[in-house]
């Protein structure tokens, strides 16, 4: 797998909160695991190359490390809020 990463890249891309969730990175807390760091593929097919990684929290790396490809996370979210919608009556 292809890896050109160096410290001063990570350092450059690295943000206090996570994109998805908006959350903020708390690094070596056992309470909040979900809210630490986790350098994550954005195309899973391609290495851990400049350009191809970002940080993200631990929480939303875990939701997507258990898909194979992107558009399952539609699905079930398109699912689920639809049933959100009925279940709400919006």
């Amino acid at each position: 797998m292809p890896f050109d990463l160096d410290l001063n890249y990570l350092e450059s891309i690295y943000t206090t909160h996570c994109p998805i969730f908006n959350i903020e990175f708390k690094w070596g807390s056992a309470d909040g695991r979900y809210n630490c760091p986790s350098l994550d593929r954005i195309d899973n097919d391609k290495g851990y190359v400049k350009g191809n990684v970002i940080f993200v929290s631990s929480k939303a790396n875990t939701i997507k490390s258990t898909v194979v490809h992107p558009k399952e996370l539609y699905a079930v979210a398109d699912f689920l809020w639809e049933k959100l919608i009925e279940l709400n009556g919006n």
